[in-house]
């Protein structure tokens, strides 16, 4: 007689558990004994029915185990892609950081150098204000003798000191208002972080 054993048997026969497959030619060997002379077909029926439970036992037992295995390769396969998808989450986090550390000390040395800037200017301001009113020796023996500044130098001086106070007062506050937003920044990506580590854990679970 002719076997039929269906549609893309040499598939399906690879795809089944090594277990399920010789069970399989365990039952076909105990069938094949039946072609035997010297078999006795009640030892034989009574022989068989007890293989044909082991026979279902050993196939549940192997594809509940290959389920199992194939489900621990799921989720190892998720776990593989949620540890990179955060490892490159954090890569981005991080670098976004660093691009913001690094133009926060860009400005910070801007801002130095206009100090910088500022001072050797007023410097120079007040070089030249007193050279203008220090020229002769007579103006300086006035001055020394008399121990009182002129109003008009007076007055340049403290429009001097009231300039550099108010360029200090505003390089600070810019200084001051940088650091707040670049701590702002860092703490909004480590809040976006912890929330996409939460949401991660909480679609893994269901």
């Amino acid at each position: 007689m002719a076997l039929d054993v269906g549609a893309d048997f040499e598939k399906r026969w690879l795809n089944a558990p090594q277990a399920v497959r010789q069970t399989y030619i365990d039952d076909l060997t105990r069938i094949c004994e039946l072609f035997s002379n010297d078999v006795r077909l009640e030892d034989w029926l009574s022989k068989n029915k007890q293989a044909q439970l082991q026979s279902y036992e050993t196939i549940e037992n192997a594809y509940a185990e290959l389920k199992a295995q194939l489900l621990e390769e799921a989720r190892i396969r998720r776990q593989h892609a949620l540890e990179q998808s955060l490892a490159k989450k954090r890569a981005q986090q991080q670098a976004y950081i660093d691009d913001l550390q690094l133009d926060e000390r860009l400005q910070h040395q801007a801002q130095t150098q206009q100090l910088q800037a500022l001072q050797q200017q007023l410097s120079q301001e007040s070089l030249t204000y007193s050279e203008r009113y220090t020229t002769t020796p007579k103006l300086r023996f006035e001055a020394t003798r008399n121990s009182v500044i002129s109003p008009e130098i007076q007055h340049a001086l403290d429009n001097l000191k009231i300039r550099l106070e108010l360029e200090a007062e505003s390089l600070i506050e810019q200084i001051q208002h940088s650091v707040a937003s670049l701590n702002q920044k860092i703490q909004q990506a480590a809040d976006e972080e912890i929330r996409y580590l939460l949401e991660q854990h909480s679609s893994s679970e269901t």
